[in-house]
């Protein structure tokens, strides 16, 4: 550790945080600290990832227009400009005069479709039914982000109160090794003991390096997702009350709410629609057709005019199979989207229970963790109490302190991963959203 890092002016930094001011939830945070929502709603309100997924929506509403558009007849115009040459011969009067011509026409025609077997209504229903399934992978998108910044909000919290423990350590322990060397000094202490406190001193020297490199890290991954650096951020309250109280609750509200089970509902029936339109393939459609043109030329010696107006019915005799093959694969592709929503029901249901397990353990740990500290401080107390008397060595309460050190990192990593687990089982079950938070 460089003598930069943990200079006067670093270490009065470092020790202004307490660790019970980064844990404590109902802490009083000052006007410029940045809580989670603000976090959140500001990362939310500037991701080009949700940004990309709003555009993939517009896409959708633009497959409906595209699809209502088969229901309105289709009107085209053409103007052009011709020019033509021609010379005639005949076996009695040879080569007769050149004949050269130069006009102007304009048409206009016009197609309706009378009855293509709902093949457009079919189309229409598929591009609504892709917009309501854009909708649900845009809320799942939105869970994912969500979730990524909060983990790694409170990822920081975590790696800043650990950097903390570690500062605090050290401090403890340069001070040991300064009361070693006193005792030494007098001939109430050996050798080893000063050498023990250097070593304990030196690893937690190490110990400050690695915490602080993976705070760094955090916060990098902070600013990726939020969009900005960190700025004195604050712990989280716990979100108990918008999760289920029961597992079987859970499972219910994955099946009916999860978007990613909602979208795969909707690709089978889009599925569905596709075998429509491909057995429609195998009927006669109807259509009317008309044009209307007028040619004249140039130097108006002569002009034409037509009317041309019809109906037409196409009927299906022989294409080599094509069409029941296109129905064969658009029923395996339906087979395919019934199989994933399968699939995905197992995955999802397996998923909820192991986010409800990890919650479970997760607060149970911490409050064995918290208990732990207790224990571990009185344990402290009474051995650092029976050292003075002559009772304990130093190793033996550097020792103890490795322990309570220990028990508070247990405590940090536990209390993060029961705000995390809580988050997760939310997103499992799919309720969280920027509504339900009251991100904007």
């Amino acid at each position: 550790m460089s003598r930069d890092f943990l200079s006067k002016n670093n270490r009065k930094k470092f020790l202004g945080l307490s660790i019970a001011s980064l844990l404590m939830t109902t802490q009083l945070v000052t006007a410029q600290a940045e809580t989670v929502r603000q976090a959140m709603s500001y990362a939310y309100a500037n991701s080009p990832q949700i940004m990309l997924e709003r555009e993939k929506l517009r896409l959708s509403e633009e497959g409906i227009i595209s699809a209502q558009a088969g229901l309105y007849p289709s009107l085209n115009g053409e103007l052009s400009l011709e020019s033509s040459w021609s010379r005639a011969h005949t076996e009695s009067n040879g080569w007769l005069d050149a004949q050269d011509a130069t006009g102007v026409s304009a048409g206009l025609s016009a197609n309706y479709t009378l009855w293509d077997n709902g093949i457009t209504q079919n189309r229409i229903a598929q591009a609504e039914i892709g917009k309501a399934a854009q909708i649900d992978a845009f809320a799942n998108a939105e869970q994912t982000f969500l979730l990524n910044v909060f983990t790694i909000y409170v990822d920081v919290l975590r790696d800043s109160a650990l950097l903390n423990a570690q500062i605090k350590n050290f401090n403890v322990l340069s001070e040991q090794q300064k009361a070693s060397e006193a005792r030494f000094q007098v001939g109430e202490a050996t050798a080893t003991d000063v050498s023990l406190a250097k070593a304990r001193k030196a690893g937690a020297s190490s110990s400050i390096a690695a915490a602080k490199a993976q705070l760094d890290a955090s916060r990098a991954i902070y600013e990726q997702y939020v969009g900005r650096k960190p700025r004195d951020i604050s712990q989280p309250k716990q979100i108990k009350g918008l999760l289920p109280q029961t597992l079987s609750a859970a499972l219910i509200a994955v099946e009916n709410y999860h978007p990613a089970i909602k979208s795969l509902k909707k690709a089978v029936l889009v599925a569905e629609k596709s075998v429509n339109i491909a057995d429609a393939g195998l009927f006669p459609t109807a259509s009317a057709f008309g044009s209307a043109s007028q040619q004249i030329s140039i130097d108006g010696e002569a002009a034409q005019t037509s009317l041309r107006v019809g109906a037409k019915l196409s009927i299906p005799i022989f294409n080599g199979g094509i069409k029941t093959s296109q129905i064969r694969q658009e029923k395996i592709r339906l087979a395919q989207a019934r199989l994933n929503l399968t699939i995905a029901r197992a995955q999802m249901r397996a998923n909820v229970k192991a986010r409800w397990a990890g919650l479970l353990a997760a607060e149970t740990s911490s409050g064995a963790a918290d208990a732990q500290i207790r224990a571990s401080s009185a344990v402290l107390n009474g051995i650092r109490a029976e050292a003075d008397e002559g009772v304990r060595t130093s190793f033996d309460v550097l020792n103890s302190e490795q322990e309570l050190l220990s028990a508070r990192v247990q405590s940090i990593v536990s209390q993060r991963s029961v705000l995390v687990s809580q988050m997760q089982l939310l997103s499992a079950i799919g309720h969280l959203s920027a509504v339900k938070l009251g991100i904007n």
